[in-house]
């Protein structure tokens, strides 16, 4: 039996043709898959997915220290460049207070960019030597996780001036000497 449209029916709409829908056939599914699979793996054992930090750089201690000669304590108008305390300590004075327990000491790579910073230690009263000699002060230095394998290092105590060393040194130690005649 058909429907004939008559006056009360309306007419229906015939859908347009669509083709059948394409279904991707299973061995191609499980093959991209397995090539899927296959890319994840070597991501990660390539690190692809590490987020861990790179090894550290090998680093060292600049060890060293500066000491501070009186330059005119021969001479009895001169100003003091060394206070000397009752524990056998010391530290500058005048003109050299900059140096003293906690000063900085400023460790640049070639380019002057800096690359670690320690300080100076209490000083050290270092007895006079020889016959017109005064006392000097001695103040150790330790500057951690300087990086290794600069062609140079510069180094600064406070304003003091810079000294530029070669790696050698810079491993050996450094003894730095400021005022005196």
């Amino acid at each position: 039996m058909s429907v004939q449209p008559g006056p009360h029916t309306e007419p229906q709409a015939v859908p347009p043709h669509t083709p059948p829908r394409q279904r991707l056939p299973l061995r191609v599914a499980v093959a991209l898959l397995a090539i899927a699979g296959i890319a994840v793996g070597i991501i990660a054992l390539t690190g692809g997915f590490s987020h861990a930090a790179p090894p550290p750089k090998p680093t060292f201690t600049l060890r060293g220290s500066i000491t501070l000669m009186d330059p005119n304590a021969n001479l009895s108008y001169h100003i003091a460049a060394i206070r000397f305390s009752g524990n056998d300590s010391c530290q500058g004075t005048g003109p050299y207070s900059d140096l003293s327990a906690g000063t900085a000491v400023v460790v640049a790579d070639p380019q002057g960019r800096t690359v670690a910073t320690g300080a100076l230690e209490t000083g050290i009263i270092d007895p006079a030597q020889g016959a017109y000699a005064s006392p000097s002060c001695v103040m150790g230095f330790s500057v951690p996780d300087v990086p290794d394998g600069l062609s140079s290092y510069s180094v600064t105590v406070s304003h003091r001036g810079t000294q530029v060393v070669p790696p050698s040194e810079a491993h050996a130690g450094m003894a730095l000497t400021i005022g005196g005649n």
